[in-house]
C-alpha cells in the first residue's frame, strides 16, 4: 500500500516516493535502495518495459516534495550524512555553496599544497622557489630550475 505522504516521482510518474525517501511502485510494494559512495540510489525506469536507470534517492526526494532542481544545483545534506534523505535534511545549493558547507560547518577538510594527489612540488621545493623570487631570480629561471 502506498502511503498518503508520498508523492509521484516526477521523472517516472509510476513510482511514488516519501518525504524519507521509501520508494514504492504503484502496487505499493517499496524498493530497495542500495549504497553508492555513501549515497542511496534506486534503479528505475521512466515508462514500463523501458531499461532501468539509476537515480540518487536525495535528488528525486526534493524533486517530488518541492519541485525542480534549478540548473546548475546540487542538492545538499544539511547534517552531512549522505544516506538521510529526509525532506528537512535537504536544501538546493550551488556546488560552491556546497563546498563551503561541507568545511565550515562539517568541518571536512580539504588537500591542499603538497597534502593534494595533484601536487607537483613538494614543501621544501616551494620554500626554495620563493627564496629564490624574494632574491630577484625571474619566472623564466625559476621555471627552468
Amino acid at each position: 500500500m502506498i502511503p498518503e505522504n508520498a508523492l509521484p516521482i516526477p521523472a517516472s510518474p509510476t513510482y511514488y516516493i516519501t518525504p524519507d525517501g521509501s520508494v514504492y511502485n504503484s502496487r505499493g510494494h517499496i524498493l530497495r535502495s542500495y549504497d553508492t559512495n555513501g549515497y542511496r540510489a534506486i534503479k528505475l525506469s521512466l515508462t514500463p518495459g523501458a531499461k532501468r536507470r539509476v537515480f540518487m534517492v536525495h535528488r528525486l526526494v526534493y524533486e517530488a516534495h518541492v519541485g525542480p532542481i534549478p540548473e546548475g544545483y546540487w542538492i545538499n545534506h544539511k547534517d552531512g550524512v549522505k544516506w538521510n534523505n529526509a525532506l528537512e535534511n535537504l536544501e538546493a545549493t550551488t556546488p560552491s555553496d556546497n563546498h563551503l558547507h561541507a568545511s565550515h560547518v562539517l568541518k571536512r577538510k580539504y588537500a591542499r599544497g603538497a597534502e593534494s594527489g595533484r601536487s607537483k612540488l613538494l614543501e621544501e621545493a616551494i620554500t626554495a622557489i620563493k627564496m629564490l623570487s624574494d632574491q630577484g631570480q625571474s619566472q623564466y629561471f625559476l621555471a627552468k630550475a
